[in-house]
């Protein structure tokens, strides 16, 4: 699986793009991990007109705006 940097929600939903088969996806599950510094969100989608399911991982952390003190409990991140 490739991790592609995501600017915000909106840029996740176009990168995600369309199914194969042209449906839409929808998301079915979906959770936030820091990792490293950085903050990924794994989206696991579905198609409701063929079942297919996909997953996808982004890069949030350019616009991921975490509970104060968060790092206290993963990590500080790294600068640059």
């Amino acid at each position: 699986m490739t991790i592609a940097a995501a600017s915000s929600v909106e840029d996740e939903d176009a990168r995600m793009g369309a199914c194969l088969c042209g449906g839409r996806w929808r998301v079915a599950s979906e959770r936030v991990i820091p990792f490293a510094g950085h903050w990924y969100d794994s989206i696991v989608a579905a198609c409701p007109a063929c079942q297919r399911k996909a997953a996808f991982l982004y890069d949030i952390t350019s616009f991921f705006d975490a509970r104060p003190r968060v790092w206290a409990d993963y990590g500080r991140p790294r600068d640059g």
